[in-house]
């Protein structure tokens, strides 16, 4: 199984949560977002031009606040 959900099935495992009065409603909502963020990425990344290496690296610093799990801008 994939680390990231399909938004489906992200989408489903939270209204489940909701529904029942799970404790876990924080990670579904956190997995609904990431599952959001990898669908747009991929949608992008299919149709968007090799970038540069500078392009490249720029894209890369932007994601290292997440890879580091701190939070953009903090």
């Amino acid at each position: 199984m994939p680390a990231i959900k399909s938004v489906r099935s992200a989408r489903a495992s939270l209204a489940v949560s909701a529904r029942w009065g799970h404790s876990d409603l924080p990670e579904r909502r956190r997995d609904l977002e990431a599952a959001k963020l990898a669908a747009h990425i991929e949608a992008v990344v299919a149709t968007a031009p090799l970038p540069s290496p500078e392009q490249a690296q720029e894209l890369a610093r932007l994601l290292t606040p997440i890879m580091l799990g701190a939070k953009a801008g903090a």
